[in-house]
């Protein structure tokens, strides 16, 4: 997998799946659906709530077309291992450094969530929760005026959870992440 392609969907490999009653249950007992429900079930909509679930399921993968590689980089632009770099009297601007990860985890949670709407007025939401963690070895990044410019090759691999009001519906660990041997970011991330 090309890690300047790779997305949380692929990470994950999340495809929709009919759930079983017991997880339709635990599922229809969250707070959120509950609240959504009722005001369904009193619009009268076709198929109601049933009609509606196994479309929000079947669209929830879009959720997950974020990359891998820019939840990497939120994640360094947030880290506090990278934040000396921009000490410009330490760091000047105009010089390059180069920043080895030896062991290096990344952990991000997204809540996305779907709103439900009837005639323009928001009935609910559905709400969704990623987990995703990246476990990196041997990694270099280049540094330059408190920007990460590129990345050089190490090792990568990443697992994820995927949740719809706390019911799983995706866990996975990826194979080993092909990195090229430099990935330039341009004019680079800043951190």
């Amino acid at each position: 997998m090309d890690i300047q392609r790779a997305t949380l969907s692929d990470i994950l490999y999340f495809r929709p799946r009919e759930l079983s009653k017991e997880e339709w249950s635990r599922l229809e007992s969250g707070k959120g659906v509950m609240e959504l429900r009722r005001p369904l079930e009193e619009a009268r909509l076709p198929g109601g709530w049933a009609g509606l679930r196994n479309k929000i399921l079947a669209e929830a993968g879009g959720l997950l077309d974020i990359r891998l590689l820019d939840v990497m980089r939120w994640a360094w632009k947030k880290g506090r291992e990278l934040e000396a770099y921009r000490d410009t009297e330490r760091y000047p601007p105009d010089k390059t450094f180069s920043v080895p990860l030896v062991e290096h985890k990344i952990t991000s949670t997204h809540t996305p969530h779907v709103d439900i709407q009837l005639n323009g007025k928001k009935m609910g939401s559905i709400h969704f929760a990623v987990t995703i963690e990246i476990a990196i070895k041997a990694m270099t990044l280049e540094i330059r005026n408190a920007r990460i410019k590129k990345i050089h090759a190490g090792d990568c691999k990443a697992t994820g959870r995927f949740l719809c009001e706390g019911l799983l519906l995706a866990e996975r660990e990826s194979k080993p992440l092909d990195l090229p041997g430099t990935i330039d970011l341009g004019e680079g991330q800043e951190i």
